[in-house]
């Protein structure tokens, strides 16, 4: 129905693509890879009427295919979908799609490295930057920044992209001094990632970055556990090269590992270098 030619006229336009946008939802079983590329072509089409309303559940039925459990072949439907991609990035710079839009690229990149390259390839990160720096709710800033933290765990050469991008520490930084646990746990989450996988010489150059000033703050949130293990994971690391024993001393982090550690005996979770 969405790919016929008379849907454009249909006056139940608004209602098959909301029907649509919750069959497709979350927890509902997967369509037929047939029926969900059929569905895109329709979406794709929808989102050059520039019906606001229409656009906005169009985007979120792409977002909720995207939301892959099929084993990456739904995100694979989604970045195969001609000019779809392309229209996704844009639409997150209209205020009125802007989440659904960034929901359905949060979605994209969680998919394999070579589906996440390709949503960079695009270009992610400069349009969603920009995005962040603008005047938006704390629930799209989530969704950047998990954007960001998966990117950080994607490859080296991902984790390359995501740190040439200009400004970025400094946004990290910045964005991690406020006072929303959740906000700090995602910039904190893509430092660990970063400092876990990154190539030799991205590594030497985090650590020469002011970046590693935010881990003693990272380690004191003690309700994110997976978080801390994973940043303990790259502190080993560091560590165990005695040539960045100084950047742990000039941040204070051997000093924050060891308060914590003192003041917690019995968490097995700290350990003290």
């Amino acid at each position: 129905m969405l790919v016929s030619p008379a849907f454009i006229d249909s006056k139940w336009k608004h209602n098959l693509v909301w029907a649509l946008s919750k069959i497709v939802r979350p927890g509902i079983n997967t369509l037929d890879i047939v029926f969900v590329q059929s569905a895109l072509r329709g979406l794709c089409s929808v989102l050059h009427l520039g019906d606001s309303k229409l656009n906005i559940d169009a985007v979120w039925a792409i977002a909720c295919i995207a939301d892959d459990v099929a084993g990456g072949i739904q995100i694979d439907a989604v970045l195969h979908t001609p000019q779809l991609l392309h229209q996704l990035l844009e639409l997150v710079e209209r205020k009125e799609t802007r989440r659904p839009a960034l929901q359905a690229l949060g979605n994209l990149v969680v998919g394999s490295d070579d589906q996440t390259q390709k949503v960079l390839d695009a270009g992610l990160l400069p349009r969603v930057i920009k995005v962040f720096q603008n005047d938006i709710t704390i629930d799209q800033k989530l969704v950047i920044l998990e954007i960001l933290s998966n990117i950080a765990a994607g490859s080296s050469e991902q984790i390359d992209m995501l740190f040439d991008t200009d400004g970025i520490v400094e946004l990290l930084m910045n964005t991690f001094d406020c006072d929303d646990c959740r906000i700090r746990k995602e910039v904190g989450w893509t430092v660990a990632n970063a400092l876990t996988g990154a190539s030799m010489d991205r590594f030497r150059w985090l650590c020469s970055s002011n970046i590693l000033h935010i881990v003693p703050e990272v380690l004191n949130l003690r309700n994110e556990r997976n978080l801390i293990e994973r940043i303990l994971f790259a502190l080993e690391v560091l560590v165990e090269k005695n040539t960045y024993v100084p950047f742990l001393q000039y941040y204070k982090i051997l000093q924050k590992v060891r308060e914590i550690a003192e003041s917690s005996p019995s968490d097995t979770i700290i350990k003290v270098f």
